[in-house]
């Protein structure tokens, strides 16, 4: 099922599996490296985008697989590398794998890879790069190739559910070589935030009974914008909400999607792992509620947009909290010291919690267990050590419900 063309990746119960943007982090040993997204060539960059085929192979030495690097224009020669340790040359000749000769699609194939470790137990990341000569004599690095994957060989029971559909416990695969879902034939392909691929969960549905409240569609690689060949981040998007005072209207998209009415949110997760699951859950409820009161969303103070996050210069730390965020204690003299965090890899999500806010969005909590929200209004203050409590806005639970309706979240707690 390695050609597969799109899937759609199921977990147990009622969730599908979840991923968010996040920043390089490379390891200093073989090119291990975190979750990353990757971003648009440069513009004076010769590369256009590259691709590995297949993008996950076995970790043990035994499987291969092949990277062909497109250029906008003709090189003399290409190398690749993981961190400095040089790996193989890559060849534009119509030879060893390469498809055609003088395409500007330089090919390396039989490259094999054991694992010194697999970073999510059964599975980790790679990174490459490749060191270019141009005609003229000079020399670049090219950082931004996609990761590849490599996985513990093990048993998992798959079975053919028709042509071009597979399925196993926790995962439905779909073959689409014409590029009806995802629009547009791999690589180079436009996913926008369920505006134009409701057809791949439309196909979901003909498989699979209404019993899920999230459902994510992953790509089985690295698929590029055609317009500028960045890498589409993970996003979600709300089917239905039916909450009322959250900062969200009510609505009910959920038959475009194929749903009779169950599903919650749609996700769309960029070749890879579930990086980080919740935090896309977390925007079923949106995080609007402090548009009104400038501490979430396009409306955050000093002219700043945040999508749908709480501001990273209030308090409201975890899992929907824009990056960098602050962590406040209190001095105890009418200041309060301030510490910034700002992270590298998943951005520190694995091991963050939801804020009480958040909870109480999604009925978890009651409002009076949510502490009041602290901005600091004056994010160029010299000292963060010591910023006069004059320095901050502060929103209790009380003053956050009266700007989003006047009452509190008309869902009843969950048992």
């Amino acid at each position: 099922m390695r050609n597969c063309h799109a899937l759609i990746t199921l977990l147990a119960a009622a969730l599908i599996t979840i991923g968010f943007y996040a920043q390089p982090c490379f390891a200093e040993d073989e090119g291990a490296i975190g979750f990353r997204t990757l971003p648009a060539p440069p513009a004076d960059s010769v590369v256009s985008y590259a691709r590995w085929t297949p993008a996950v192979i076995f970790g043990d030495g035994s499987d291969k697989t092949k990277l062909e690097v497109y250029f906008k224009s003709s090189v003399r020669k290409v190398k690749l590398y993981t961190g400095s340790s040089f790996i193989a040359d890559l060849n534009d000749d119509g030879e060893d794998g390469d498809a055609r000769a003088g395409d500007n699609i330089w090919t390396v194939g039989g490259l094999t890879k054991n694992a010194y470790s697999y970073q999510m137990g059964d599975y980790g990341i790679y990174g490459y790069n490749v060191k270019i000569t141009r005609h003229g004599g000079s020399e670049e690095t090219y950082n931004n190739l996609p990761s590849l994957g490599l996985v513990k060989r093990q048993k998992t029971k798959s079975w053919k559910v028709k042509r071009n559909v597979y399925a196993s416990r926790y995962t439905l695969f779909l073959i689409d070589k014409q590029g009806r879902f995802l629009d547009g034939k791999l690589p180079l392909c436009a996913v926008y935030c369920g505006k134009s691929n409701k057809q791949v969960f439309r196909e979901f549905y003909k498989y699979y009974n209404d019993k899920f409240d999230f459902l994510t569609v992953m790509p089985v690689c690295t698929i590029y914008r055609p317009n500028d060949y960045a890498e589409n981040v993970p996003y979600c998007v709300p089917v239905q909400n039916k909450v009322r005072n959250i900062g969200v209207p009510i609505f009910d998209d959920t038959a475009e999607f194929g749903s009779k009415g169950r599903l919650q949110s749609i996700v769309y997760h960029s070749f890879g792992y579930g990086a980080i699951l919740d935090h896309e859950v977390g925007h079923n409820w949106g995080i609007k509620i402090g548009d009104a009161l400038a501490f979430s969303g396009a409306n955050c103070q000093y002219g700043q947009t945040y999508g749908w996050h709480y501001s990273p210069y209030s308090t409201l730390t975890g899992q929907m909290a824009a990056f960098p965020h602050l962590e406040l204690s209190d001095n105890g003299d009418g200041t309060y010291n301030v510490k910034k965090y700002s992270y590298g890899g998943d951005y520190g999500m694995t091991d963050r919690c939801y804020s009480k806010l958040t909870l109480y969005l999604m009925g978890l909590v009651p409002p009076d267990d949510v502490p009041p929200v602290m901005i600091l209004t004056d994010p160029d203050y010299p000292n963060y050590s010591k910023i006069p409590a004059g320095k901050f806005d502060s929103f209790t639970i009380e003053e956050i419900m009266a700007a989003n309706g006047g009452g509190g979240r008309l869902l009843r707690l969950v048992d």
